[in-house]
């Protein structure tokens, strides 16, 4: 009853967009300097979460971030959140893989995060996915949960259906084609500069977008392009069809991060939750990832919502069915996540 309690307590503080103080320093790793947030609880810490954030320019600095970094300081966590250039810079690499293995095993180490040593993930999107395959390949035994929102598991049908369905969404679909459509196209620099002002006007919903007086300077044939590439699948099918021909290192680096092929166990509690209606990772993808769990032992909790979106809130809690569930799965994370909270007295 505590942790559904507290659960309750997270999601209202969520929907109210409370802001929350934070401090700000640097964590060094192999001789690299990571800038973080620290949120601090009012009392003694539950535990330690780490949230990393999708790809998104202001990272974690984003106002849905804020929130849900003060939501969880809110109901008693101790929040790290890393500022990742990576992420902000919409690059898709299997580095960040890595980067978050090693973050964790940082913060592990710093008793004045966690008393206890472990360590708890919360990560949206891509984010998710690559936080499920750090912990199932390094470094299990540091953390303490995971919680994915809108995560994907099989990464070569999730960008097949970014690609062909033209409801999908675009902003998804550029990040992608952003970062391969070198690969087909060539090197473009006034269409990656194109794309990447569509991208920022969609993500800070600019009153003043900037890509219509940059479009004026393209030269006819980019236009038509452009055009193509966001209007028509099927000429986007056959640059993506060229892309995955002529990919190789790119092509290795999707195999890192597709979960379904790198997730060989999973000796953590996983939260998947999922937006019934996501419009950039189907639901699907977190119900293949929950059925693979059961299928290694591991313990898993799957749920499907339409409280949200693609990390969104969609709909009011006072749906309340929908409500506690939405409440039972983070209760669930909460749960694994309160290390510290169990510790005997003397050793906190």
């Amino acid at each position: 009853m505590r942790n559904i309690l507290a659960a309750f307590g997270f999601l209202i503080r969520l929907s109210l967009k409370q802001r929350k103080s934070y401090s700000s320093e640097y964590i060094t790793i192999n001789d690299e300097s990571i800038g973080v947030d620290i949120y601090d609880p009012i009392g003694p810490s539950k535990g330690c979460i780490l949230t990393i954030n999708g790809f998104a320019p202001l990272g974690n600095r984003d106002e849905r971030f804020l929130h849900l970094n003060s939501a969880l300081a809110g109901i008693g966590f101790t929040v790290v959140s890393p500022h990742l250039p990576g992420f902000c810079n919409l690059q898709i690499d299997s580095a960040h893989v890595s980067l978050i293995q090693r973050l964790t095993l940082a913060i592990s180490h710093r008793r004045d995060l966690t008393r206890s040593g472990k360590v708890a993930v919360l990560a949206p999107s891509f984010a998710g996915g690559m936080t499920l395959i750090a912990a199932a390949t390094a470094f299990s035994e540091h953390i303490s949960a995971i919680c994915t929102i809108g995560t994907y598991a099989n990464v070569d049908a999730l960008l097949d259906s970014l690609m062909l369905n033209q409801n999908a969404d675009e902003y998804g679909r550029l990040i992608i084609l952003r970062n391969f459509l070198h690969l087909s196209a060539g090197r473009q620099p006034r269409i990656a500069t194109a794309i990447t002002h569509i991208l920022h006007d969609s993500y800070f919903h600019a009153r003043d977008p900037v890509f219509p007086d940059y479009e004026k300077t393209l030269r006819r044939t980019e236009r038509t392009f452009l055009l193509r590439l966001r209007e028509d699948s099927n000429f986007r099918m056959r640059h993506w069809k060229r892309i995955i021909k002529k990919s190789g290192k790119r092509r290795s680096i999707l195999a890192q991060i597709c979960a379904m092929k790198q997730i060989k166990k999973m000796d953590v509690p996983v939260c998947l939750i999922h937006g019934c209606d996501d419009n950039v990772v189907p639901a699907s993808e977190s119900r293949q990832l929950h059925e693979k769990f059961q299928l290694l032992g591991a313990t898993s909790r799957l749920i499907l919502t339409p409280l949200i979106s693609h990390g969104d809130s969609r709909r009011h809690l006072s749906d309340l069915p929908a409500a506690w569930q939405l409440a039972a799965g983070f209760a669930f994370f909460f749960k694994n996540a309160s290390t510290d909270s169990r510790l005997p007295d003397n050793a906190r």
